[in-house]
């Protein structure tokens, strides 16, 4: 512990002779999270449609049993065809059997839209979302502040008598804790507030149509964002052991082109077409915009993508110490 405390310190006094550069980037991230904020507020509300529900359910009835019957008669139609048939039929039988409609439901694909009534919750959907661009430069920055900012003083910290591994370990916690605090501090906030502002349910396709909650889709949202916000990190510090402070910057870009190879991989693949039908659509794993099909609850998909980040995190840091520990300075 004695070891922590003295390179926490030592970070601590490495802040006070950087805070101009801690200003300015608190400064950019109120300045985004303003702009943010102001350009929400200011957009033109989604009026709710009105509709008779009666002659509503009694389309969905009409339009159920056309699918039905293109099912029985499609015999040259190909498998996607049937899939596609098979998951009309059965959202209108949703609404059939819960007596609802579509207007009931908050839309799964633009959730961060301003609709009249629930403006509350679209903002919380909205500002997560954009804010986690930010997040993600913003744990960059605490990735190259641990090491590559400063490749030459480090070897001052190696002369001590504090191990390579305690050193490792101190500055990645710190850094890391810096990198996750805010973003995870604002989720809760932005929870709390979702679950005591008026929304909507989400009807959602795993496997069959059911209903989320609002206040459920936001929990997997953030959980989701966490994620990807703790990955930028890992990843860039791997890169700080090997490449210059410029260099490292660089994979932001990097670990977005991964995340869509990996993605596409998964969903192309015959063996896991089902997984990628189900739980591992490409845009699922970016930040905006991944609300499509595994948001049937905390289920065994969503479950599979937790496990995988944080597989690939704990491998990414385990990696980034062993080359700490054996490079050359």
């Amino acid at each position: 512990m004695s070891a922590f405390i003295r390179l926490l310190k030592y970070e601590l006094l490495r802040i006070k002779y950087k805070r101009w550069w801690l200003v300015f980037i608190a400064a950019v991230t109120l300045a985004f999270a303003a702009i943010f904020c102001v350009s929400y507020v200011t957009a033109e509300k989604k009026p709710l449609a009105e509709y008779d529900k009666s002659s509503l359910l009694a389309s969905y009835q009409r339009y159920y049993d056309e699918c039905n019957q293109k099912i029985n008669d499609g015999a040259n139609a190909d498998d996607k065809q049937f899939d596609d048939w098979k998951k009309q039929a059965e959202l209108y039988l949703f609404y059939l059997d819960t007596e609802s409609t579509e207007y009931d439901y908050a839309n799964a694909m633009n959730y961060t839209v301003k609709c009249e009534g629930f403006e509350q919750f679209g903002f919380c959907n909205y500002f997560y979302e954009m804010m986690t661009y930010l997040f993600c430069v913003f744990a960059v920055i605490c990735a190259l502040w641990a090491f590559s900012a400063e490749q030459k003083s480090v070897k001052n910290l190696l002369a001590s008598q504090l191990s390579r591994k305690k050193i490792f370990a101190a500055k990645t916690v710190i850094s890391f804790f810096v990198a996750m605090a805010l973003p995870t501090i604002l989720f809760v906030a932005l929870l709390i507030c979702c679950a005591n502002v008026p929304q909507r349910p989400f009807i959602i396709y795993a496997n069959k149509y059911v209903a989320v909650s609002g206040l459920h889709v936001f929990a997997q949202i953030g959980v989701r964002n966490l994620l990807i916000i703790a990955f930028f990190y890992a990843i860039t510090l791997l890169f700080t052991q090997y490449l210059k402070p410029l260099s490292s910057t660089f994979t932001v870009l990097f670990g977005v082109v991964v995340l869509e190879f990996v993605a596409a991989i998964i969903a192309n693949k015959p063996l896991l077409s089902k997984l990628g039908s189900v739980s591992f659509n490409l845009f699922n794993l970016y930040p905006v915009m991944g609300l499509w099909s595994y948001f049937g609850g905390f289920e065994l998909h969503f479950v599979i993508m937790i496990v995988a980040y944080l597989l690939v995190g704990a491998v990414l840091l385990i990696w980034s110490g062993i080359r700490f520990v054996k490079k050359d300075f």
